[in-house]
């Protein structure tokens, strides 16, 4: 934390450290009091699992762009823009709290941006 706290406000670096945070502090605050176990995977759905990720991924990046794009969405939903872009491309499931956000600033269902994430 050091190393980012001295870097000037504008950096792009410390936005997303702090982006990052707030992602913790979120799920943290939704998380439930039982602890939650995550469901195996095998290894041999991995692929698979990867594959319907990145589907989700591209069809919740469509919807955005027809919402102006990842700049505007991210001024709406209070998500800095670093922190969805990284969301929008990596390969991992995006969290819960980010989709309610999207959804709630772009006025729609969660299951209409994350149906495959959301059963």
């Amino acid at each position: 934390m050091e190393l980012w706290s001295e870097l000037p406000d504008g950096d792009p670096e410390r936005g997303e450290a702090i982006a990052d945070i707030q992602d913790l502090i979120d799920d943290h605050r939704e998380a439930p009091a039982v602890p939650f176990q995550k469901p195996k995977i095998r290894f041999d759905e991995l692929d698979r699992v990867v594959q319907g990720i990145v589907a989700g991924k591209e069809r919740l990046r469509a919807i955005i762009d027809r919402h102006g794009g990842v700049s505007a969405v991210a001024r709406k939903t209070g998500i800095p823009q670093p922190s969805l872009s990284r969301m929008l491309s990596d390969g991992s499931m995006p969290r819960r709290t980010t989709l309610y956000k999207i959804a709630e600033a772009l006025d729609l269902f969660e299951t209409d941006i994350a149906q495959e994430w959301t059963r």
